[in-house]
């Protein structure tokens, strides 16, 4: 039986004709139409082979229609349409959202462009390796890690940091033109100074953390973790 260390000797049982006998498990009917509608509300693993079904009934169960009734309304008045085309018109709010987020990358690979010129100028040295560092606010990681690529390219020996902060986690990426200068070692080290983690190739890695205002400070440190890898 289920739960059969808490039953004694006598255990109540629910009996279905000859199509189910089973001990209670808190249903507490003289008979089963008391159940009446009858409601599965999830469903879930709890071991190997073994699934959990929670369902509510009776009374229970309609009011839990009636309350997903009112939220459906809720839905189809706030995206402006019936409840029938739910589906549709999000399907449709999708479409919208992804070409906006297709614009803003390419709106922010116009903007990343102009400010590579700029890293370029500002770049500096350590020995005989050039050092390129920069951190933005906002900028989706595929463009980030465009950037530290194309920058990386045009240098004969050095490395390339970048970073991106939000509100409430940063992203880094390192490319590097050589295996002396390895990208993941320099990663780990910036994004554990920042209180994250990274990893990745000797020629690109990356990394992220959950203190963005770390990493400013952290690339401060570039030109000493540089001088040490090299």
């Amino acid at each position: 039986a289920l739960f059969e260390s808490k039953y004694e000797e006598t255990v109540r049982a629910v009996n279905i004709g000859k199509f189910s006998m089973e001990v209670c498990g808190g249903t507490h009917v003289a008979r089963s139409g008391e159940i009446g509608l009858l409601k599965i509300i999830s469903e879930s693993a709890v071991a190997a082979g073994i699934r959990r079904i929670e369902a509510v009934v009776g009374k229970k169960a309609l009011e839990w229609m009636e309350n997903r009734d009112v939220l459906l309304k809720k839905i189809a008045s706030d995206l402006d349409t019936s409840e029938e085309e739910i589906p549709a018109r999000l399907k449709e709010k999708e479409k919208d959202l992804e070409k906006k987020v297709h614009q803003l990358k390419r709106w922010q690979r116009r903007w990343v462009l102009l400010k590579m010129d700029q890293l370029m100028r500002e770049a500096f040295e350590v020995g005989r390796v050039k050092v390129i560092s920069g951190k933005w606010n906002n900028v989706d990681p595929e463009v980030l890690r465009e950037a530290a690529e194309k920058l990386r390219d045009r240098l004969k020996r050095g490395i390339v940091v970048l970073a991106s902060v939000s509100q409430d986690k940063g992203l880094l990426v390192a490319a590097s033109t050589h295996k002396s200068l390895p990208a993941n070692l320099t990663i780990k080290e910036i994004t554990q100074l920042a209180g994250g983690n990274g990893g990745g190739r000797w020629d690109f890695a990356q990394g992220g953390t959950s203190y963005p205002s770390r990493v400013k400070s952290a690339l401060a440190k570039l030109p000493h973790i540089v001088k040490n890898l090299k």
